[in-house]
C-alpha cells in the first residue's frame, strides 16, 4: 500500500501527478488511518505509514503540498501531538489582547 501511495498520489518528484490529488490523499490521510485503526498504539508501526506525509513534507518542490503535508502530521490524533495542541492553544491565550487598561 505505501509503496503504491508513494507512487502515485504522493510521489515527491512526479510533477505530472496533479498537486489537486496530493492535497486529496494529504486531506484524507488521518482520516483513513484512524478509521483503520492503525493509529491505536501497538496495531501498526505508525511511523512507516506516515513516511509518506514526511518525504512531501521535507522534499515535495512545491510549497503548498510541504505545507499541507507538515499541517496533517500535526493532526492532533497522532500520538504526540495532543501535547503540541495544547502547547498552541496555551500561546493563543497569552496572544490574546486584553484592552487598554486604565
Amino acid at each position: 500500500m505505501l509503496s503504491v501511495l508513494g507512487e502515485l498520489p504522493l510521489n515527491v518528484g512526479d510533477m505530472r501527478v496533479p498537486n489537486g490529488l496530493r492535497f486529496h490523499v494529504i486531506d484524507i490521510y488521518v482520516d483513513e488511518l484512524e478509521r483503520a485503526g492503525a493509529l491505536e498504539a501497538g496495531m501498526v508501526p505508525l511511523e512507516d505509514l506516515l513516511l509518506p506525509l514526511r518525504r512531501l513534507a521535507k522534499e515535495s518542490p512545491t510549497k503548498p503540498v510541504r505545507t499541507k503535508a507538515k499541517e496533517a502530521l500535526e493532526d492532533e490524533r497522532l500520538p504526540g501531538n495532543k501535547k503540541l495542541e495544547a502547547e498552541k492553544e496555551s500561546e493563543e491565550k497569552e496572544e490574546v489582547w486584553g484592552g487598554i487598561e486604565d
